[in-house]
């Protein structure tokens, strides 16, 4: 994060002011007995990441802070998909917000502190932003995978899938292209062992 700050200072086109990163331990966020079970209520229809339970107890403290969720392309994203379910999206001056009224109080605990300025925006519009920005070689500083091979993206974790998908393959190593290429196969055969599979594979380089 320090060198993606540090790249876009030094970008002549850059005309926001970028703050220092603050870093605050998840077990230094407090407890919220009503966020956590409202998480399992919503987590147990919809497959949501566990990291939402813990952004939305630090969203009590810090209400209003944006989070990344772009628009889906075509692909699943249990955020979108739990609001889909449970709850509704209303435009508030510069991002989207959980409209109170019409969402389900599970919905509202989860996510109701939360902007998302950009989920209506795909990565394939990023990505040409990012092209018509100039902003190609700070865009290679970022971390997405999930499960990193030898300290390098994996290229079967579902972050690394997306951005195979959205053209954005040159993020990812020639060995990286391979294994999601494989894993895609294997998928095919047994979409429900497939990590496995590909763990058992890969990890052994």
């Amino acid at each position: 994060m320090n060198s993606i700050s540090a790249a876009l200072a030094a970008c002549e086109q850059t005309l926001a002011i970028i703050e220092p990163v603050e870093l605050i331990r998840v077990e230094d966020i407090p407890v919220n007995d009503k966020i956590t079970r409202a998480f399992k209520s919503v987590s147990a229809r919809v497959k949501l990441g566990s990291q939402y339970e813990w952004l939305a107890r630090l969203a009590q403290k810090f209400c209003g802070i944006e989070i990344g969720i772009e628009k889906p392309n075509g692909e699943f994203s249990g955020c979108v998909e739990a609001i889909a379910e449970f709850g509704n999206f209303v435009y508030d001056e510069d991002a989207y917000i959980v409209d109170n009224k019409s969402s389900s109080p599970e919905c509202v605990e989860l996510f109701g502190n939360f902007r998302f300025p950009i989920i209506n925006t795909t990565e394939v519009q990023m990505l040409n932003n990012i092209k018509a920005w100039g902003y190609e070689d700070v865009m290679r500083l970022i971390w997405f995978c999930h499960s990193p091979i030898n300290g390098v993206p994996c290229g079967y974790c579902r972050p690394c899938q997306q951005k195979m998908e959205c053209n954005m393959q040159w993020l990812l190593s020639d060995k990286a292209q391979k294994r999601y290429r494989t894993f895609k196969k294997i998928s095919k055969i047994s979409s429900k062992f497939a990590t496995k599979i590909s763990n058992l594979i890969y990890r052994k380089f």
